[in-house]
């Protein structure tokens, strides 16, 4: 049963993580949607520059302007309009949303996979943790829990949300080791 190649598909596969993506909450957080306000947005890889897109917010949509090199050749300006929504939060205020160009689906991110923007179903983008095996995920767990209680930014918390923390990171710290002894138990009972 299962032998070489017949698990989870392999992480080299492009994922929503390393596309460059335009997130309409970040823009909203720093008050970018408002009609009139045109900026740009820049992306970074290993702390140098990546990349950059200018934008412009009109009455009901985000108007990018960025060049795109074809194929490694010539450089082409595109323009790409983007509907935006808005929908009511339950406790009042608004919920803003892309509409993706390509399938008209409600959206918070567009990816820049290839020469246009539009959402992760269209490009059939996974994140990355949907790539990782049951170890990998208990590890991104572990260490999400452990940045949180004793990390350099932590912030102060009650004693009860810290001692409710620490019987977290020890359950995810057992369910990583378990996981790993099952991810050996597979590898030895297919080689012996």
């Amino acid at each position: 049963m299962g032998g070489y190649g017949s698990g989870r598909p392999s992480s080299n596969r492009d994922t929503v993580d390393n596309t460059r993506c335009v997130d309409i909450r970040f823009m909203r957080r720093m008050g970018w949607l408002q009609a009139g306000i045109a900026g740009t947005l820049r992306w970074n890889c290993n702390g140098q520059p990546s990349g950059d897109i200018r934008y412009r917010v009109t009455e009901h949509s985000l108007v990018l302007n960025y060049r795109y090199r074809i194929n490694g050749g010539n450089w082409d300006s595109v323009e790409q309009t983007v509907a935006l929504e808005t929908t009511p939060c339950h406790y009042g205020g608004l919920r803003y949303w892309f509409t993706c160009p390509r399938c008209d689906r409600r959206c918070a991110l567009l990816c820049g996979a290839e020469r246009l923007f539009y959402c992760r179903q269209c490009y059939n983008l996974p994140y990355q943790t949907q790539l990782e095996g049951a170890h990998g995920r208990a590890c991104m767990k572990r260490n999400k829990l452990e940045k949180k209680l004793f990390g350099p930014n932590r912030r102060r918390m009650w004693a009860q949300t810290r001692d409710r923390l620490i019987n977290e990171l020890v359950k995810a710290e057992d369910a990583a080791n378990q996981a790993l002894i099952a991810h050996f138990k597979d590898l030895c009972s297919d080689i012996f």
